[in-house]
């Protein structure tokens, strides 16, 4: 439910130069599995809304929040607000979730939404977004949570909008840009991008019905998936940091290994997702040349 925040500031030692300012009131929401930087409870009381930067203009751009993760758990959908702007109607978006990685100073993709059409009715609202990929995170991590789309014109006109919140600290809101560069705001605003731990979906469960490795990783021309048991029928399918899916193909007959070829692929890391009618299984491949 809805609560009341009241917080009163006093000192013990020296004078208070401002008597004004010693008082703050605000309300925050308890939910059961969702986590929101945002100070939004409808798509309604957004005031305004983000597509992308000026020197990105027309290009793929991803911009979110960073949260700090509490206990294990798997992130199954993502909450985005879309900004009640008609330009948004019948664009592709998707959700991501990043993790950070302290010894290597980056953030590492750890899941992403199916890639989902925005209808007319959509377009003002916060919808959920199924992952294709569920996201595993760990108690003590800072993850990212990302909304993004693919870009369009030159000139930017029909970038998808986002909406945001209220102003939160700086270093509190990250993106990456057209080529996948990260970049966080100054003097930014919350993002509408939340992820939700229990939206019904079951994954965990899922994600364990398919016992599956892959071998070499990191791997440089080509890599393979092997079966603990044999697959009569799955969907398999790798896709980029930004998301975009490099590599799909249906296995419809039995198979204990899979190869796919990854000489033209760019350095970095990947993720692998399995579907079949058993589960779903996913694994990070990198890919080094």
């Amino acid at each position: 439910g809805m609560y009341d925040v009241a917080y009163e500031a006093q000192t013990t030692s020296g004078v208070d130069g401002n008597l004004t300012n010693n008082t703050f009131v605000d309300s925050i929401q308890i939910t059961s599995s969702v986590f929101g930087l945002d100070n939004l409870t409808s798509g309604s009381q957004s005031t305004g809304s983000i597509s992308n930067f000026s020197s990105n203009t027309g290009s793929p751009f991803k911009i979110g929040n960073i949260y700090q993760v509490t206990v294990d758990d798997v992130v199954e959908c993502i909450q985005i607000g879309i900004a009640n702007n008609a330009q948004n109607n019948g664009k592709e978006i998707f959700g991501e979730v990043y993790a950070y990685d302290p010894v290597n100073s980056e953030f590492v993709n750890r899941g992403s939404t199916f890639f989902h059409t925005i209808t007319a009715a959509e377009v003002g609202t916060i919808i959920s977004l199924e992952m294709a990929v569920p996201a595993e995170v760990f108690a003590d991590e800072e993850i990212l949570v990302v909304a993004g789309h693919s870009g369009g014109l030159p000139d930017g006109t029909d970038d998808v909008s986002f909406m945001y919140g209220q102003t939160v600290p700086e270093q509190m809101v990250y993106g990456y840009n057209g080529v996948g560069d990260l970049f966080f705001l100054s003097s930014p605003r919350a993002i509408v991008v939340r992820p939700d731990f229990n939206c019904g979906l079951g994954l965990e469960e899922a994600d364990n019905t398919i016992n599956a490795t892959v071998y070499p990783n990191p791997t440089a021309d080509k890599f393979s998936i092997q079966f603990e048991n044999e697959i009569n029928e799955a969907l398999v399918t790798l896709t980029d940091l930004n998301g975009r899916v490099v590599y799909q193909q249906e296995i419809s007959s039995p198979v204990l290994e899979f190869s796919i070829e990854t000489a033209n692929l760019a350095n970095g890391m990947y993720t692998l997702r399995v579907q079949a009618p058993s589960g779903v299984k996913t694994l990070q491949v990198e890919v080094v040349h």
